[in-house]
C-alpha cells in the first residue's frame, strides 16, 4: 500500500489517475474511491457517510492503462480543507485490498466562473 496526498481546487471537476505496482488493472473486479472528513471507526461498516464513493461499476473509474486506473468527478462536492481518501481493490477471487491512502487537501478556488 502506498500513501499518497493530493490536492484539489474547490468547484473543479476532478481527475486523477492512480498507479499499482504489484499487479494488473484486469486482476480486479471492482475498485473504490472514497473520499471522508475523517478517518472512519472500525465500527463504521459502509460508506453510506463518506463524502464520495466511486467506483469501477459505477463508472466514475476507468482501467485507464494495464497499471492504472483513472478516477474522475465531475465537480465533487468537497469543502475546502483537509479530508481522506483511500483506493480499494476485489481481486476476481474475492480479496480485497487497501493500494493507496492519503489526505486530500482542497483549495479554495479563486476565479467565479459562470
Amino acid at each position: 500500500m502506498s500513501t499518497i496526498d493530493i490536492s484539489h481546487i474547490r468547484g473543479d471537476s476532478f481527475s486523477r489517475k492512480f498507479f499499482i505496482d504489484n499487479s494488473t488493472t484486469a486482476a480486479f473486479d471492482e475498485v473504490w474511491f472514497t473520499v471522508r472528513t475523517s478517518e472512519p471507526a472500525a465500527s463504521v461498516v459502509d460508506d453510506t457517510a463518506a463524502l464520495s464513493s466511486s467506483t469501477l461499476t459505477n463508472g466514475d473509474i476507468l482501467a485507464t492503462g494495464n497499471k492504472e486506473w483513472t478516477v474522475s468527478i465531475d465537480a465533487p462536492p468537497w469543502t475546502v480543507g483537509t479530508l481522506y481518501y483511500d483506493v480499494q481493490a476485489r481481486t476476481t477471487s474475492g480479496q480485497i485490498f487497501t493500494l493507496i491512502k492519503g489526505k486530500l487537501r482542497v483549495y479554495n478556488d479563486i476565479t467565479r466562473s459562470t
